[in-house]
C-alpha cells in the first residue's frame, strides 16, 4: 500500500498529496488536461509545501495529465474533485482501474454511489473497494501555485464503504494511513453527515444581496451567518436528521460534527456562536464567496440537499427549508436543480423501497422487479 493516486489539484488534492509525501508514501497527482495549468508549476518543483497545521515540502512522484500514469499501480485512489466532477473523473479512469485498489471520495457526497451505478452500466466488473468520507479532511486553501495553508486537520473522519460489508477491509488500511478515519453504518448516512450543504447553502443564498454588492469582501463564517441565518440553516438540519431517522440512519446535528471535528475550538452555545467563533473557519480577512454560481451552491445544492428532499420525499418527511434553499438557488443561477442534481437513478437507487435501498447498501446487490443490482 505504498502508492496512492490523488486525482484532483485543487485545495484538496494538493493537501492530501503534499501530506502524503510528508508521511512517507509514493504519490501520483492527477489533474485534468482541461486544468493543466494547476499542475505546472507543481511539476517544476516537484512537489508541494504545506504550512500551518502541517509544515514541510512533500515531493510527488508523478504529477500528471494522463490518468493512466497516475493509476498504474497505486492501491489507494484519492478523489477528491468537486462532487460535479466525480462523473467525468470516474469515466475518464474506467479504462484503467486495477483490481484490488480501493478507491475513496473525499467527500462521498454520494459518489460511491454513482461509482457503482457506472460501473454496473459499462459492465466493468473489477474487484476494487469503493468509499466515501463525510468531508475533507482539511481545513485548507492554496496560498500560492504550490503552496497549501492548513488551518486544521479534522480530529475524526467518517468513512463508509459501498456495499457496507466491506468497511472491515477497507477501514483496516485506511486507518493506517490517516489515523482520524472512522467506520460509518453505510454510505447513505455518510452522505448524509456531510454538513456542508448545512453550513453553505443557506448562508451563501441568504447574502446573496451582500457578496453581490461586496464580491464576497466580508469574512463568510464570522460575518455571514448572523443569528436569522443560523435559524434557518438549524431548521434545515431538524429535516436532514428526520429523513436520515426514516431511513434508520443515526445522525447528529451539525452543531455536534463541528465540535467533533474540531475539539481545539470553543465548544459555543449553538450553531451561531460556533461559527463565528470558528478559528478554522474565520478571523483571517475576506472569504466569502464571490457568486451564486460558488460551489457552495453549484455543488452542496445538487450533491448534497436535493439527494436529502428526494430520499426525503421517498420516506415521506417534508423538507420545506431544504427545498427552498434548492428553489432559490435554481432560480438565481438558471439551473432546475430538482431535475440536474444527484437522483435516485443517478445513484442506482431508483424503483426501490427504504428497505431495499438499505439491503442494497449492505450487500451490494438488490433485485428490482425489472433487473439485478449488483456489484458484481
Amino acid at each position: 500500500m505504498n502508492r496512492i493516486a490523488v486525482l484532483g489539484a485543487g485545495n484538496g488534492g494538493c493537501t492530501f498529496s503534499g501530506h502524503l509525501a510528508l508521511k512517507g508514501y509514493e504519490v501520483a497527482l492527477f489533474e485534468f488536461p482541461s486544468f493543466e495549468k494547476n499542475i505546472e508549476e507543481i511539476k517544476k518543483r516537484g512537489g508541494v509545501e504545506l504550512t500551518g497545521a502541517i509544515e514541510g515540502f512533500g515531493q510527488v512522484s508523478d504529477i500528471t495529465t494522463d490518468i493512466e500514469v497516475a493509476l498504474r499501480g497505486s492501491s489507494i485512489v484519492m478523489v477528491v474533485v468537486p462532487a460535479f466532477a466525480h462523473r467525468a473523473a470516474i469515466e475518464t479512469a474506467l479504462p484503467f482501474i486495477e483490481d484490488g485498489q480501493i478507491w475513496v471520495f473525499n467527500p462521498g457526497n454520494f459518489g460511491s454511489l454513482i461509482f457503482r451505478e457506472i460501473l454496473r452500466k459499462e459492465k466493468v466488473n473489477k474487484k476494487i473497494k469503493v468509499a466515501d468520507t463525510a468531508s475533507l479532511m482539511y481545513a485548507t486553501g492554496k496560498t500560492g501555485p504550490t503552496t497549501v495553508r492548513v488551518d486544521a486537520i479534522k480530529d475524526v473522519m467518517p468513512i463508509a464503504a459501498l456495499p457496507s460489508r466491506d468497511i472491515g477491509l477497507v477501514f483496516d488500511v485506511m486507518k493506517d494511513v490517516f489515523e482520524e478515519f472512522s467506520p460509518a453504518a453505510n454510505v447513505l448516512e455518510i452522505g448524509f453527515m456531510n454538513i456542508n450543504m448545512i453550513l453553505h447553502c443557506a448562508a451563501c443564498i441568504l447574502n446573496l444581496g451582500r457578496i453581490e454588492d461586496t464580491k464576497g469582501n466580508f469574512m463568510f463564517y464570522w460575518e455571514g451567518m448572523t443569528e436569522s441565518v443560523c435559524k434557518v440553516m438549524e431548521k434545515m438540519d431538524e429535516e436532514r436528521i428526520k429523513v436520515g431517522e426514516a431511513l434508520g440512519l443515526k445522525l447528529k446535528p451539525t452543531l455536534f460534527s463541528l465540535r467533533q471535528f474540531y475539539p481545539l475550538e470553543r465548544t459555543g452555545t449553538d450553531l451561531h456562536d460556533w461559527v463565528t467563533h470558528s478559528r478554522a473557519h474565520g478571523g483571517q480577512g475576506p472569504d466569502a464567496p464571490n457568486s451564486a454560481k460558488h460551489r457552495y451552491v453549484s455543488e452542496d445544492v445538487p450533491n448534497g440537499l436535493v439527494p436529502v428532499s428526494l430520499l426525503g420525499k421517498l420516506v415521506g418527511v417534508t423538507t420545506t427549508a431544504i427545498d427552498s434553499i434548492i428553489s432559490l438557488s435554481s432560480l438565481v443561477n438558471g439551473i432546475d436543480y430538482f431535475n440536474e442534481g444527484r437522483s435516485l437513478e443517478k445513484m442506482g437507487l431508483s424503483g426501490l423501497t427504504p428497505q431495499k435501498i438499505m439491503s442494497y447498501l449492505e450487500k451490494g446487490s438488490q433485485k428490482t422487479g425489472k433487473e439485478n443490482l449488483s456489484f458484481f
